[in-house]
């Protein structure tokens, strides 16, 4: 139950070929191209004045807090307006990671602002609950490692944490009698209890010595050990760490996902911190998404939320195999809301070196979401920008699209191509001479021909072939329209010219015209991918009988496996509405994308991570 690695199967030799949301999320970003450098060229001059103003500050011994706020305005100021990402702005200077810091540190200094707060107006009341005290001192104590720590870092702010340490020194200790006064009037058995455990963690944090309030500390869990001695009701109960009569219980009731037995200890102050570790080393947090209890997560959580002395470590990593929570999350199924959730909590409060982890196997967490064929996440990761471990081979050589194309094609999802589409009785029959009218070749006239095709081939130039307005007009609605103004009175041949984008291919184009004199199927290039695509496009756009598409798609579904051919996979996946494509030739379709590195290298990078997203939704029903 601690490990959570992805099934990799084992492999005879390094060539051997391996054998898979609950929200919504926003859209991804089109690719801008040549609007995106033209706003850059734009703001270069603007960026570069600002990057000199950064670097000024930089260059003194110290930054003043009011100067660090008119920088971060301004920076809001340029980058605002442009709706342009960091990564966009750094190619021309953007000073990304200072900004970073900066913003870092003002967000320090306004969340121990707001500590300030909260602690006086807890000092101000008369009496208040154990609770409340023990909230506002712990706030203040977190706040102040935070705002010292960033003080001690890269970027030099003036934080004057001289001047702060003589304001909420006296704060800290007047909170501290507060609560002590709270609790000879009410002790509380499980606020008492998570209280004395967090003022032991405070006790042992560096960062509070430049405060000055250790000998506080130290005296106020001198006092608190005796009042729990002399108070009957307390004192029967187990210290910290230690749950009930055994420890055993809450292990047991974890494993056994009994929330209720979980939720008694901890209201019997039996479990006081979110971070209590079993005889293995794993907290309690960790064993919960370990053996799947979902419930006893969530429990936890709220209980211990992330962030406080007490709370959940989801920095944690096993000490053998190297898993993060993240690894063990991609294992549990997030068909409940609350799994989704956790993961999402777990994933946001990471730094990215985490979230990114590769386990002793060198498996990052989405290697295991796609052993267990866990879409939601994969396509989370992918709104998230980590697209390029889609591709990561971990230690035995094993990407996560290796292994998500080796576990569907076990579960036999999408393997083959639907189902051919009947078009018996399209050809013509027998008796009919309309075939002796088809165009031959470019540049030869059948009898009787009154119109031109043209085709601006991308090999041989510009190619007509000519034909016969009543069959074209016909056999296509578009044409019809094209050919209408005309239709009696011209004498001389009208020309229809074919869309470069939609067919440069002179064979192509002959092929769709053969097709609508005789209906034959005989194609020369039923292999080659780019050509039955061109055809396709050609049936769509001019409204071609349907069933030369049918016959198109087909083809071109079966031709796959030839790497040329799969280079149209993105194309047939984008352009399937118009090609009339079932939700099952899609699905097929889908799996290409996955698992053949020529399909997703032929799209762009900036939309690759769009199109695996779509492929991964299109894929989810089948494993519903």
């Amino acid at each position: 139950p601690s490990t959570a690695s992805a099934t990799v199967p084992i492999k005879s030799q390094p060539a051997e070929a391996p054998k898979s949301l609950a929200q919504t999320q926003a859209p991804f970003p089109r690719a801008r191209g040549t609007m995106l450098r033209s706003k850059l060229n734009e703001m270069s001059a603007e960026v570069g004045a600002f990057r000199r103003s950064i670097d000024e500050a930089l260059a003194r011994p110290c930054i003043h807090p009011a100067e660090l706020q008119q920088l971060l305005k301004t920076a809001d100021m340029i980058q605002g307006p442009s709706q342009l990402s960091d990564a966009e702005l750094e190619t021309i200077g953007w000073p990304s990671n200072t900004l970073k810091q900066m913003r870092e540190v003002s967000e320090a200094q306004e969340r121990w602002q707001r500590c300030e707060t909260a602690a006086r107006e807890v000092v101000a009341k008369a009496e208040g609950p154990l609770a409340d005290v023990a909230r506002a001192l712990e706030r203040l104590l977190e706040g102040w490692c935070q705002l010292s720590v960033l003080g001690q870092g890269q970027l030099r702010v003036d934080l004057a944490l001289d001047r702060r340490a003589k304001a909420a020194s006296p704060m800290v200790s007047a909170l501290l009698d507060k609560a002590m006064a709270a609790i000879q009037r009410q002790p509380g058995i499980s606020v008492v209890r998570q209280f004395e455990a967090s003022l032991q963690r405070a006790s042992q944090r560096p960062e509070l010595r430049s405060l000055g309030v250790e000998s506080l500390l130290a005296q106020t869990l001198s006092d608190l050990g005796e009042c729990l001695q002399d108070s009957p009701a307390v004192a029967s109960q187990p210290a910290p760490g230690v749950f009930l009569a055994e420890p055993e219980m809450l292990w047991r009731a974890v494993v056994d996902g009994d929330a209720a037995t979980v939720g008694s200890i901890i209201q019997h102050g039996g479990l006081v911190s979110g971070q209590t570790r079993d005889p293995q080393g794993h907290t309690v947090f960790w064993d919960a998404i370990a053996f799947h209890r979902i419930n006893i997560a969530v429990l936890l959580l709220q209980y211990f939320p992330p962030g406080r002395q007490n709370g959940i470590d989801i920095f944690e990593v096993h000490s053998r195999n190297g898993n993060t929570l993240l690894h063990l999350l991609s294992g549990v199924s997030t068909s409940m809301p609350a799994a989704a959730k956790i993961f999402t909590g777990v994933f946001e409060g990471m730094p990215e070196s985490l979230r990114t982890h590769r386990n002793a196997r060198g498996q990052t967490f989405v290697h295991v979401a796609a052993g267990q064929l866990n879409l939601w996440i994969m396509r989370y990761a992918l709104q998230r920008g980590l697209e390029s471990l889609f591709s990561a081979a971990d230690s035995t050589g094993w990407s996560p699209r290796m292994l998500m194309d080796h576990h569907l094609s076990s579960n036999s999802v999408a393997e083959l191509p639907p189902p051919e589409t009947s078009i018996s009785g399209v050809q013509l029959p027998a008796w009919c001479p309309l075939g002796a009218f088809q165009p031959p070749a470019h540049g030869v006239k059948p009898p009787f021909a009154d119109v031109a095709v043209e085709v601006t081939d991308s090999r041989r130039g510009v190619v007509r072939f000519f034909a016969h307005r009543v069959v074209l007009a016909g056999n296509s609605s578009v044409w019809h329209r094209s050919l209408g103004g005309s239709w009696a009175s011209e004498s001389e041949t009208a020309v229809l010219k074919l869309e470069p984008a939609v067919c440069h291919d002179a064979d192509v184009a002959l092929y769709a015209l053969r097709q609508i004199y005789v209906g034959d199927t005989t194609c020369s290039f039923t292999e080659n991918g780019q050509q039955l695509l061109q055809l396709a496009r050609m049936c769509a756009r001019y409204a071609l009988p349907a069933a030369i598409l049918a016959w198109t798609r087909d083809a071109l579904l079966r031709c796959l496996d030839d790497p040329q051919s799969a280079t149209t996979v993105p194309a047939l996946l984008r352009e399937a509405s118009e090609f009339g494509l079932t939700q099952a030739a899609r699905q097929f379709l889908a799996r290409r994308l996955l698992s053949q590195d020529a399909a997703l290298a032929v799209v762009e990078e900036e939309r690759r991570a769009e199109m695996l997203y779509e492929a991964l939704g299109i894929l989810e029903p089948c494993l519903a």
